[in-house]
């Protein structure tokens, strides 16, 4: 059976209704659409535990066997903590697309030093295809993987504050360049944004996925936002910037931030939708 609409299927998410679902600090989502055929789709993030991805999955009917590929934001323990339990139930062999610094060891500083970085070697993927890439990549003939996001919007450094990554022994400033989204295209009519934790910063990531994907109307734009570390200035600015691209539909997740969120609802009205786990989205 080929579905007639993309849609976005929230398996994992800080936010969960009252039901059978568990919620934690973390993201995972599931994509299905025209392109893909016999019940198959793509697995965007894996959410910080495999206990909470596989329970999700189970109460939501999930078929592991129709996973395509699984696609990782970026390596943060909160996208990719369920990989490994994952693979173990895996019924074959499935490509996992990466980046050269998804494996980097990573930490934050702020409220406090902890490691963020993924909590398992390599070596743990044994019965998956680890793909690294720094380009973009076609997943399907109109749904693109953004490679390296270029950062042409200095403020939106906001999205990056605190994070840190390993180099030569020592912790330095971590600009996130594996941060990655799934642009899905409608062509003529505009695109869909979906994103991890949208490190690179949302006009910026909204300015690349344009450009790559030859649309200029953005229709949906669903995920985590990273907006809470964004002083007020820098937040009105995001909301003016924001506003400019006029999307149809915002979907805030995961790291958004309660505050940001308030500010897209103030902003945007009825356009913005709030999401939990077990939540569908369709991508008209």
């Amino acid at each position: 059976m080929i579905n007639s609409t993309w849609r976005l299927r929230i398996l994992v998410n800080n936010v969960v209704k009252e039901g059978p679902y568990l919620g934690e600090h973390g993201l995972s989502m599931i994509l299905e659409g025209p392109e893909m055929e016999n019940g198959e789709f793509i697995l965007f993030d894996t959410g910080q535990t495999a206990e909470v991805l596989l329970r999700n999955a189970e109460k939501m009917g999930v078929d592991w066997a129709g996973l395509r590929m699984i696609v990782l934001s970026h390596g943060h323990y909160d996208h990719s903590g369920g990989l490994p339990g994952l693979a173990s139930c895996l019924p074959k062999k499935v490509r996992v697309i990466g980046h050269p610094a998804t494996f980097v060891p990573r930490a934050n500083e702020k409220p406090y030093f902890r490691d963020i970085g993924i909590p398992f070697s390599k070596d743990k993927l044994g019965g998956l295809d680890f793909t690294e890439s720094r380009e973009t990549l076609f997943l399907t003939p109109n749904t693109l993987l953004c490679g390296e996001i270029p950062r042409v919007f200095d403020f939106e450094r906001d999205s990056q504050k605190g994070l840190l990554r390993q180099e030569k022994g020592k912790y330095v400033e971590d600009e996130v360049l594996d941060d990655k989204a799934i642009v899905v295209r409608r062509p003529g009519a505009g695109f869909h944004l979906i994103c991890g934790c949208c490190h690179s910063g949302l006009l910026n990531m909204l300015k690349h996925a344009a450009e790559m994907s030859g649309e200029k109307q953005v229709l949906t734009i669903v995920g985590g936002l990273h907006l809470g570390s964004y002083d007020d200035d820098h937040l009105s600015r995001v909301m003016d910037g924001l506003s400019e691209w006029n999307p149809r539909l915002i979907v805030p997740l995961h790291c958004t931030g309660m505050r940001p969120s308030a500010w897209l609802w103030k902003t945007f009205g009825d356009r913005v939708r709030f999401c939990a786990i077990g939540d569908t989205v369709e991508l008209d």
